[in-house]
């Protein structure tokens, strides 16, 4: 048979169209991996644009930051559930099984430990512990905080998006039924020196005041990234109130804490995100004397902070 004799025409088209099918795939292999790199490349570049605004939006103007760390507390727990300080600078911490004291003159000094059923904490004249499962209120209930002044005592309800007062009488009223927004259980409270509640609403991104009998009096606040917003679903998470009026707050997420002037203006930053770790949920307190504390319970420590000001003044109160 002689092997040089030509190719059928049928066979030499079908040959034919099986190269350029070949070729037509190659083209498209080519294109597509050529694309998926396009998409790769993209997507990379976008993870590292996203990295780098993340990483601007914790930046914060130096001239903002007005206070420093002089003083960290290891607390030996990661647990930590609340905390609270009294004039004389004694610091109280509780994780529902354990009260550890300690005070801020001499910081370095082992805590005293109590074993208590506690992981409410409050002073306001005397030492106050509970536990929120005491206190609830019914299916759906879940407290979070309680400040207490004399006889009176203000409950924060977070699963019933309330605050329940009980005035010196014994007489109860609801505060903010129709008012709070709270996607996430951080509804808590401090008092103003005129008398009037501070109350965080983290659902609509703000500070509100509400008056003895449960009015709405004033707000402040307004969603944001920028360090004079709130930021995320659910900020601030707590506030606390200076001895002068100004007001603390505490953010999640992009983690910081900030100073507002009592009509709502940012006043000065206490803790950048850098400050803080990224996981994050601070709670504050302050001194009689104007120190800010930092709880951050999964680091498991409390961090006080002095205005930069006055960096060597006798933190944390007298010994009287």
């Amino acid at each position: 048979m002689n092997e040089n004799l030509p190719m059928p025409r049928r066979q030499q088209s079908v040959t034919v169209v099986v190269i350029v099918a070949l070729l037509a795939a190659a083209g498209l292999l080519y294109n597509y991996v050529r694309a998926g790199r396009a998409v790769s490349g993209q997507a990379d570049r976008a993870v590292v644009t996203q990295a780098e605004g993340f990483e601007r939006l914790r930046q914060v103007d130096p001239a903002l930051v007005k206070w420093q760390e002089v003083r960290t507390i290891e607390l030996g727990t990661q647990a930590a559930t609340a905390f609270d300080v009294d004039p004389k600078g004694n610091v109280y911490v509780v994780d529902g099984t354990r009260l550890r004291t300690w005070s801020l003159q001499t910081p370095d000094r082992p805590p005293r430990v109590t074993p208590v059923r506690a992981d409410l904490v409050d002073f306001s004249g005397e030492l106050w512990l509970g536990t929120a499962a005491s206190m609830r209120d019914g299916a759906g209930s879940v407290v979070t905080d309680v400040v207490r002044e004399g006889k009176e005592q203000w409950v924060a309800d977070s699963g019933r998006r309330v605050i329940r007062h009980t005035a010196a009488d014994g007489s109860v009223a609801v505060i903010g039924q129709k008012q709070l927004i709270l996607p996430s259980p951080h509804l808590r409270l401090a008092l103003k020196p005129d008398g009037n509640l501070l109350v965080n609403n983290p659902g609509r991104l703000r500070v509100e005041t509400y008056s003895p009998t449960g009015k709405l009096i004033g707000q402040f606040g307004r969603p944001g990234v920028d360090i004079e917003g709130f930021s995320g679903c659910c900020n601030p998470i707590d506030v606390a109130v200076l001895p002068d009026g100004r007001i603390v707050t505490a953010e999640k997420g992009l983690p910081r804490v900030k100073v507002y002037t009592p009509d709502g203006k940012l006043d000065s930053v206490v803790a950048t995100p850098s400050d803080l770790s990224r996981q994050a949920v601070p709670q504050v307190a302050v001194t009689r004397q104007g120190e800010v504390l930092v709880l951050e319970a999964r680091a498991g420590v409390v961090k006080v902070f002095a205005p930069k000001s006055d960096p060597d003044r006798n933190v944390g109160g007298t010994s009287d």
